[in-house]
C-alpha cells in the first residue's frame, strides 16, 4: 500500500529550494566567469525548480479518492506529470544548444574564468544527493513523477560534471576555446535523450498499455492455482498511474452456490493484492466451468 505523500512532498520542496540556489550561484558564476554552458546549465537548474511545482500538484491531485466525475481515482495524473516533466526537460535542452551554438558563432573568443569550477563542484555533489534521496522515496512510495523528477536532478549534476572537465582541459590548453560551446551541445543531446525515455513511459501509461508479459504469466498462474479456481482466461491489466488495475475471468464448479463462488472470487481478489503489490485493484467474473471452454 502507498504511503502517506508526506515524504514526497518534502523531498521535492527540499530540492526546489536547492535548484534555486543552484541557480542563482550557476547564473552569477557563468556570467562573471564568461562560461556559455556554465550560464545553460543555470537555467537547467531552474528548470528543475518548474518540474518540482508540477510534482507537487500531482502529488496533492492523484492522493484523491474517486469521485463521482473519476470513478477510477486520480492516478492518471502520474502519467500527465511525467509527460509534462520530459517536456520540461526537452525545452531545457533545446535552450542549451542554441546559447552554446550561439557562443560557438560569437565572433569574441575567450576562456571561461578557472574558478568557475567551484560552482560546479557544489552543484554536482548537491544534485547526486538529490537524485538518491528523491529516486530513494519514489521507488518506495511507487511514485512516477518523483522518480522522474530525480533523473531530473541526476540530469543536472551530469551536465555540470561534463562541464566542469570541459573547463579542465581548456585551462590545460587554451587552443580548445570552442570546448565549452562544444560541451553545451553533447550535454542539450544528452538530456533529450532522457527525456525522449521519461515521455515515451508517461505516454505508454496514459494510453492502457499492458505491464510486461512476465507480470501477466505470474498473475495468471497465481491465479489458476488458487483453491477452487479451475480456470483463467480473459486476464487484463492497465496501468492506473504507477499501479495496476486487473479484470479476469474465473471458472468454478457448476454445482457450487453463488454464495460460495463469491468467497472464492473475494479470497483471490485480497490474494493477488497481497501477492503483487504493484496491483490497486483486481475485478473477478465468476463462470461455471466448461471442459468444451
Amino acid at each position: 500500500m502507498k504511503d502517506s505523500p508526506g515524504g514526497e512532498a518534502r523531498i521535492t520542496v527540499i530540492g526546489m529550494v536547492t535548484n534555486l540556489a543552484l541557480f542563482a550561484l550557476k547564473l552569477v558564476a557563468g556570467i562573471l566567469g564568461k562560461s556559455f554552458a556554465l550560464v545553460a546549465d543555470a537555467f537547467h537548474s531552474l528548470s528543475d525548480t518548474a518540474t518540482d511545482i508540477v510534482v507537487l500538484w500531482s502529488i496533492k491531485v492523484s492522493s484523491r479518492p474517486p469521485d463521482a466525475n473519476h470513478r477510477y481515482g486520480h492516478k492518471k495524473i502520474e502519467n500527465l506529470a511525467e509527460l509534462f516533466i520530459a517536456v520540461a526537460i526537452a525545452a531545457v535542452a533545446i535552450r542549451i544548444a542554441k546559447g552554446s551554438i550561439d557562443g560557438f558563432l560569437s565572433k569574441e573568443r575567450y576562456l571561461p574564468s578557472w574558478w568557475v569550477i567551484f560552482p560546479l563542484v557544489v552543484s554536482i555533489v548537491a544534485k547526486e544527493m538529490l537524485y538518491h534521496s528523491t529516486l530513494r522515496v519514489g521507488k518506495k512510495q511507487s511514485s512516477l513523477p518523483v522518480v522522474a523528477n530525480a533523473w531530473h536532478h541526476r540530469t543536472d549534476s551530469i551536465s555540470s560534471l561534463v562541464i566542469l572537465i570541459g573547463i579542465l582541459i581548456m585551462e590545460l590548453f587554451p587552443s580548445l576555446y570552442f570546448l565549452d560551446a562544444a560541451l553545451g551541445v553533447a550535454v542539450a543531446v544528452f538530456i533529450i535523450v532522457l527525456a525522449a525515455k521519461i515521455f515515451l513511459s508517461g505516454l505508454k501509461k496514459l494510453l492502457d498499455t499492458s505491464p510486461p508479459e512476465k507480470f501477466y504469466q505470474a498473475v495468471e498462474d497465481f491465479a489458476s492455482g488458487f483453491p477452487d479456481v479451475l480456470s483463467v482466461h480473459k486476464l487484463r491489466m492497465r496501468y492506473l498511474g504507477s499501479k495496476i488495475a486487473a479484470d479476469m475471468h474465473i471458472q468454478v464448479q457448476p454445482d457450487m452456490s453463488v454464495y460460495n463462488a463469491h468467497e472464492v472470487a473475494s479470497r483471490l481478489e485480497h490474494a493477488l493484492l497481497k501477492r503483487f503489490p504493484s496491483l490497486c485493484e483486481v475485478l473477478i467474473h465468476i463462470e461455471p466451468f466448461s471442459p468444451r471452454e
